[in-house]
């Protein structure tokens, strides 16, 4: 997309009364990998950004999975960014501006004053919201989920660009080993209750807006255990806590819900089976970081491997 293409967008909107006057000026957002391309368009005294995602073009309003999944999140008042426009005929969606200041640039400003961990609850009660919200309508909205398949083939991923790619392990007899013992640990988290997970909950996908956090990169909520986002949160490579902060945070989880959790008899069994699949979590992300220092050629992520 051109940018030419999103001034002639917000021009159009203008025309509609869908967003204020401007003019608009627009900028190019750096991104992840990802097929998603983002734009800031602002004037002098509103923003707005602009997805453009050229595999979403065509695809029905209800198997748009950002809309979708935006729909559902605000329907059930979990912070998540407006939509203001879309048009899935050319594959694009405009959103609420929130800002700049991830969790992790605030934290950022935070480690000094000791302050941070209680913004760390306040991401605790933000996915919460997600995993027990009471919506008659969820299994319409949410059919994927962390089963025994989708576990495993994170970790065959991982065996594929961390042991063999990046590694060179050779010994087929070591890496078989490892699987099982992964399958192991698997089949006792699928057998567990599951709730609506985010599946990728850390600091850099959570806003810091207006004193408020908001979720984003949420297009991919499945079922799964809800000790996954809290490994995901805790574990977070960008920001790192000690075992004792862990300890803490996942003590103030389970003493705010220990009434809706279902499925784990006492805190230390929640806690065991969120050691479990912390496990195939950062590996798995070891996996990713491998996946696209040798698919994309960035370094970048090569530092978190440790």
């Amino acid at each position: 997309m051109k940018i030419s293409d999103i001034h002639n967008i917000f021009l159009e909107l203008e025309k509609e009364n869908k967003i204020p006057e401007g003019p608009y000026w627009v900028e190019v957002l750096r991104g992840d990998i990802s097929h998603r391309i983002y734009y800031r368009a602002y004037s002098k005294n509103h923003s707005f950004i602009l997805c453009y995602d050229q595999r979403s073009i065509g695809i029905k309003y209800e198997d748009q999975l950002f809309l979708f999944m935006q729909n559902f999140l605000e329907r059930n008042k979990i912070n998540c960014p407006k939509v203001i426009s879309f048009n899935m005929k050319e594959g694009w969606v405009i959103q609420e501006d929130l800002g700049s200041v991830d969790l992790l640039q605030f934290l950022g400003n935070q480690k000094e004053s000791n302050n941070y961990l209680e913004h760390y609850k306040k991401a605790i009660d933000l996915v919460s919201n997600l995993h027990f919200c009471d919506d008659s309508k969820i299994k319409d909205h949410i059919v994927l989920s962390f089963d025994e398949s989708k576990l495993m083939s994170e970790i065959d991923m991982s065996l594929d660009y961390f042991l063999k790619k990046y590694l060179k392990v050779s010994d087929d007899d070591y890496i078989k080993n490892i699987r099982k013992n992964f399958e192991l640990i698997v089949n006792a988290i699928i057998k567990k209750p599951m709730v609506p997970c985010h599946r990728d909950y850390h600091s850099r996908n959570i806003m810091n807006h207006k004193d408020k956090l908001y979720m984003i990169d949420f297009q991919d909520i499945r079922w799964g255990i809800p000790q996954y986002d809290l490994a995901s949160l805790l574990h977070d490579c960008y920001f790192t806590l000690t075992q004792d902060e862990r300890n803490s945070l996942l003590n103030y989880y389970w003493d705010k819900n220990k009434d809706r959790i279902k499925g784990f008899s006492n805190k230390e069994e929640f806690i065991y089976y969120y050691d479990l699949i912390a496990i195939q979590r950062i590996f798995k992300a070891i996996g990713s970081f491998c996946f696209i220092f040798i698919d994309f050629k960035r370094m970048n992520y090569l530092q978190y491997i440790g």
